[in-house]
């Protein structure tokens, strides 16, 4: 879906494919269900700052595809999250 091979690196462009195509991220989504997209591990170096960036690309190129991202860190010891409502 993605168009990347293996080894390739994962980036906020390469993502937005698996989140506008019908058999992606939210095939059989019910209508009018609310679509939040968990990106997790934002606690990683990096990874808020690409998860923002990911938020932007939808926000710009795909209105209205979700309705907020979130960006968390699942752990043993509970869940840190910041929303970015769209």
């Amino acid at each position: 879906m993605t168009g990347l091979r293996d080894g390739d690196m994962i980036t906020p462009e390469a993502v937005l494919p698996l989140i506008g195509r019908a058999d992606g991220l939210f095939k059989n989504t019910p209508p009018g269900a609310g679509r939040i997209l968990f990106l997790n591990q934002a606690d990683l170096p990096g990874a808020a700052e690409a998860g923002r960036e990911l938020a932007m690309l939808i926000r710009e190129r795909m209105p209205g595809a979700v309705d907020a991202v979130a960006l968390g860190a699942v752990a043993k010891q509970g869940v840190a999250c910041h929303l970015i409502r769209m």
